[in-house]
């Protein structure tokens, strides 16, 4: 199948490999700012996690000279704020990608602004639930957030870049919204 001509670039076609490929590739590239955004907060981190139980946390902070009154608010605003310029970027991308290969931007608009969605408002942060669990073993919080990071951005680049889901997208290159693509069978 074709791809469109650039002339359709300002035309409303919805491709849903396009969509599938770019929203997962949106998701990790989000993912893995959250996750390295956290690495501005390693001596907070480090001692909420290493107090005894005997301690109060507030002792534990105050004797690592971390201030909690400043920390706290810029610990629950950086990483979002992060998670945002990652996924503008993942856009930026994006979009480029799409002129570069004459498809419709707007299924990468669409794919973004579910990514956002989703990374927004239901909390999604697989990044700090499971990975740093997994790299806990080596000891290290500053390897407990770059290495998820790390990892999740190579899956996102994988994901816009690699020639297999470039050829997996060409393959699916509809027309206008509700039409199938030729040779689909309506069944």
């Amino acid at each position: 199948m074709p791809r469109s001509t650039p002339n359709d670039k300002t035309s409303f076609t919805l491709n849903r490999r396009l969509l599938l490929i770019h929203f997962l590739a949106y998701w990790f590239i989000g993912e893995a700012f959250y996750s390295v955004a956290h690495l501005w907060f390693t001596p907070l981190i480090e001692a909420v996690s290493t107090a005894s139980p005997d301690e109060n946390v507030i002792q534990q902070l105050a004797r690592r000279h971390v201030a909690l009154k400043t920390s706290m608010p810029y610990y629950l605003a950086i990483p979002f704020f992060t998670k945002l310029a990652g996924l503008l970027i993942a856009l930026i991308l994006g979009i480029l990608l799409c002129r570069r290969r004459h498809w419709s931007v707007f299924s990468t608009v669409i794919a973004w602004l579910t990514a956002f969605v989703i990374g927004r408002f239901i909390n999604t942060q697989i990044s700090l639930r499971f990975l740093p669990r997994t790299f806990a073993l080596l000891n290290n919080t500053i390897l407990e957030f770059l290495l998820p990071g790390m990892i999740f951005a190579l899956m996102g680049g994988l994901l816009f870049f690699n020639r297999r889901s470039l050829q997996y997208i060409d393959a699916g290159e509809p027309g206008p919204i509700g039409q199938q693509p030729a040779g689909a069978s309506a069944s």
